[in-house]
């Protein structure tokens, strides 16, 4: 009797199918999940906030933690904490201009998707992107309003609405982008305009840190306000919001 002939390649991936198979059996599984994949969850905020969080907070943290030399006096360490407080604000408004300006490109976007007709789409969502003082000026409350306002939306009535404490939020804000200019520019010497209370022009590590949770606190705000705004103008969120939805 003829011995049948066996080929190799064919034995061997047959063969690591069925250790492929017993493997399978013999993983334990997941509590509550069965063979199907489980169904993934859209992450809760806008692509902007989740930037913001991820990204902006590692970089400022980072920059946060830096330390000074060792040997430095006295005078050369208060100088380079100095320093460092100056950069901070340069860097905590860019980041809070970008997530501004990234929200109101989501939002933009989500409105021209809902937007049935083709040519319509087109031109609403150049309007509503061109020439934003988003992409070019600070994200100062009056930039910001003057963006969102192309929605029909008065954001800052709209996040005072929901949040009392955003009125102070928003005089933090508009502090940090008056220091940011004085730096950016090389013009410290507007005492009246940089005062930080009680005649105090000298920055402080308190200071921000105070602006920074307010431009985190006012992000979250914002996120929960568009996200409620675009869903009663076209009926459908651009993004899941938290069903938690004060700000801490």
């Amino acid at each position: 009797m003829k011995t049948p002939e066996v080929n190799p390649r064919g034995f061997f991936l047959a063969f690591f199918d069925v250790l492929y198979a017993t493997a399978r059996l013999c993983m334990p599984m997941e509590p509550g999940r069965s063979g199907a994949s489980p169904k993934r969850e859209d992450p809760v905020g806008s692509v902007a906030l989740q930037r913001w969080r991820v990204e902006a907070s590692a970089q400022l943290s980072a920059l946060g933690q830096l330390k000074h030399a060792p040997g430095q006096t006295t005078l050369a360490r208060r100088h380079a904490a100095n320093q460092l407080n100056l950069a901070f604000v340069l860097i905590l408004s860019s980041h809070f201009q970008r997530f501004c300006r990234d929200l109101h490109t989501e939002v933009a976007a989500h409105l021209r998707r809902t937007t049935q007709d083709p040519w319509a789409a087109s031109l609403l969502h150049t309007r509503l992107v061109e020439a934003r003082k988003l992409d070019v000026g600070n994200p100062n409350p009056g930039h910001i309003g003057a963006d969102f306002a192309r929605f029909g939306l008065r954001i800052w009535d709209a996040l005072l609405t929901r949040e009392g404490r955003a009125k102070v939020w928003r005089a933090q804000l508009e502090q940090l982008n008056v220091w940011r200019n004085a730096i950016a520019h090389q013009d410290l010497s507007a005492a009246s305009l940089l005062d930080l209370g009680g005649g105090r022009v000298h920055l402080r590590r308190a200071d921000v840190l105070r602006w920074r949770r307010a431009c985190d606190r006012l992000a979250t705000l914002m996120d929960a306000v568009l996200a409620d705004f675009t869903l009663g103008l076209v009926g459908a969120a651009p993004w899941r919001v938290s069903s938690q939805r004060g700000v801490r």
